[in-house]
């Protein structure tokens, strides 16, 4: 099949989207498992999806190498549909407290410091962002030049 000849992975939105869909469930699996077998992180949005497009063993093999933090939505979605032990790792390492059912509990604090180094790795990345979407721009409809 096409999959077996694949051999670089991009962007985890395209690789889902083509499997969400263009695939069917078997080939979806086996572009996704192939996919994490290559490093591919997919979002926690993505992995949500995932639950009604591939069988809960791919999502599982995903979500353990999942681009982290997930959102306390993203796991309380995965929470008893997902294995146990996998979902357990994840939420610890996102700052989400599984232990109370009723209500979801954040333990991570983030001191002004961190705070701080968040706020300007997210302008810098918005920035770079900004300036790709430029470059893309000016290549796809190219510069007029005098």
């Amino acid at each position: 099949s096409r999959i077996s000849q694949i051999t670089t992975f991009g962007d985890p939105s395209q690789i889902w989207e083509v499997a969400q869909n263009y695939l069917d469930v078997k080939s979806a699996n086996r572009l996704i498992k192939k996919a994490v077998l290559n490093g591919v992180h997919f979002t926690g949005e993505q992995l949500t999806d995932m639950l009604y497009y591939v069988d809960i063993d791919v999502v599982n093999q995903a979500l353990k190498s999942a681009a982290l933090p997930l959102s306390e939505d993203n796991i309380w979605t995965l929470h008893g549909v997902v294995d146990d032990a996998i979902l357990s790792e994840v939420a610890q390492k996102s700052g989400v407290s599984l232990d109370d059912e009723c209500g979801i509990e954040e333990t991570r604090v983030e001191t002004a410091k961190q705070r701080r180094k968040r706020h300007r790795e997210e302008l810098f990345e918005g920035a770079g962002m900004t300036m790709m979407m430029d470059i893309f721009i000016d290549d796809l409809f190219g510069k007029k030049k005098q």
